[in-house]
């Protein structure tokens, strides 16, 4: 599936992700929303476009890609972290 996003111009992306052992929820969608707030923030020097950028997993990587994108604008599921 990246293959084919790739192919479109979409950079594809699964982002790593604390373990519930490690952290409760919802810092396991902080992290991933952070990584996209990197990759946003990084896009010129890593040469792709900011609105070209997708989230892919497998599992719960997938469920957390989903949550990413909702619910919109919700501070509590926002995290503010720029990555790690």
């Amino acid at each position: 599936r990246a293959r084919r996003l790739a192919e479109r111009g979409i950079l594809a992306v699964a982002a790593e992700y604390r373990l519930t052992d490690e952290a409760r929820w919802p810092a396991h969608l902080h992290d991933v929303k952070a990584c996209l707030r990197w990759l946003r923030a990084s896009a010129g020097d890593l040469g792709v476009a900011p609105d070209q950028i997708a989230l892919v997993g497998f599992s719960a990587g997938a469920h957390l890609a989903l949550m990413a994108s909702a619910p919109p604008g919700a501070p509590e599921f926002a995290g503010d972290g720029v990555g790690r």
